[in-house]
């Protein structure tokens, strides 16, 4: 499985593009700093713990990330602590 972490505080757009395996994308900050549109794939996605839905947004945050699944599952969680 890829990991990767990404902070709020960067700021601007971010695209991931998963191609084929799984995904742990965990954002650092609050879920409400992000929104992000989704293009699942096949294979399941999770955001925050919850299943997701192919083609919706998530969130309204100024930090947009746009993810496309491939194929594999996703799961995007949100860490508060800036530890990285």
């Amino acid at each position: 499985a890829w990991i990767y972490r990404r902070r709020s505080a960067d700021g601007g757009n971010s695209d991931v593009a998963c191609g084929v395996g799984d995904l742990i994308l965990t954002l650092i900050g609050n879920e409400s700093d992000y929104r992000i549109m989704l293009d699942k794939g096949v294979g399941e996605t999770i955001i925050g713990g919850e299943r997701a839905a192919d083609g919706a947004v998530y969130g309204s945050g100024e930090n947009a990330v746009d993810v496309d699944g491939g194929v594999g599952r996703v799961e995007i969680g949100f860490e508060e602590n800036d530890m990285i």
